[in-house]
């Protein structure tokens, strides 16, 4: 079963032996995310998060795909997937020294290609948002449908809605001229997978909404670095919001997560943090094995 916004009162967390959680930063970072609260309501079921930070959705459908043949995930699993954002490569790398001399065997990604000048794959030179969209829009589309078919359950999140992922147009998303070329091409798209709305829980963000609070710590390179991400205050916020009701438990799980952030001062605390943005290597190729 896919879950939405439509059936999410449906949702029975006490039923799963297995939680799986697949995403980018906003599903696994320096603390808690949306999928580490969810996780403390399901107190026997064996959680495994694959999230990786700046991963895009072509890594979300590829771990999805492996993990569910590799499996055969049933009844007892529970799949959370929080979609990512558009204009992100996601390259796995075997043998390619020539190409990313300082990673070894595995994922390579960048996050945003807008906001991340270094790709070794990619020349933001030749980036064209529309492809972006299309094959991003079409990536969902056609996993959501496989997921209402599937035979273990998912939750279904986004990270923005379709007009946040659009990084450009002539006019600007919030004010586009359908007189316009360009404009226009991407109406048309936001038209035909307009539909896929009705296939989300919810959003991190809408066209009508405004960002939640920012952490604000010290980093060896800035005094006060602002991190986007939303708190753990905010996860457990949303969750709520999405209809998916925590225990008092996990809201001060979440407060207190949140305060130990604001909290730091050593600018090389990422060090030593017990939460972290990716999965050590060791980790990686165990996750297939520690999903049972």
């Amino acid at each position: 079963m896919l879950y939405t916004k439509h059936n999410i009162g449906d949702l029975d967390l006490t039923k799963y032996k297995r939680f799986v959680s697949i995403g980018c930063s906003f599903t696994r970072w320096y603390w808690p995310t949306w999928a580490d609260l969810l996780a403390r309501e399901m107190p026997d079921a064996h959680f495994v998060n694959i999230a990786r930070g700046g991963a895009g959705n072509q890594y979300i459908v590829t771990m999805l795909n492996i993990l569910s043949r590799l499996h055969n995930f049933g009844p007892e699993t529970l799949v959370g997937i929080m979609w990512s954002t558009f204009c992100r490569e996601d390259r796995y790398v075997l043998e390619n020294p020539k190409a990313i001399s300082n990673v070894g065997r595995g994922w390579y990604q960048t996050g945003n290609i807008l906001n991340n000048s270094i790709n070794h794959f990619y020349s933001i030179d030749h980036l064209e948002p529309f492809h972006y969209l299309i094959r991003d829009a079409s990536l969902i589309s056609t996993s959501n449908q496989y997921l209402k078919n599937a035979d273990f359950d998912t939750l279904n999140i986004c990270s923005l809605d379709m007009p946040q992922q659009i990084p450009y147009s002539s006019a600007g998303h919030r004010n586009m001229d359908v007189t316009d070329s360009t404009d226009k091409l991407f109406l048309e798209v936001m038209n035909l997978y307009q539909d896929i709305e009705d296939d989300f829980v919810g959003y991190l963000k809408t066209d009508d909404d405004h960002w939640p609070g920012n952490h604000v710590y010290p980093t060896p390179r800035e005094e006060s670095f602002i991190d986007y991400h939303p708190r753990s205050v905010d996860y457990a916020n949303y969750l709520e919001k999405w209809h998916i009701p925590l225990s008092k438990a996990t809201h001060q799980f979440a407060q207190d997560e949140t305060q130990k952030i604001d909290q730091i001062t050593d600018p090389e605390w990422q060090a030593t943090w017990p939460w972290r943005c990716m999965p050590s290597r060791e980790e990686e190729s165990n996750f297939f094995q520690k999903l049972f």
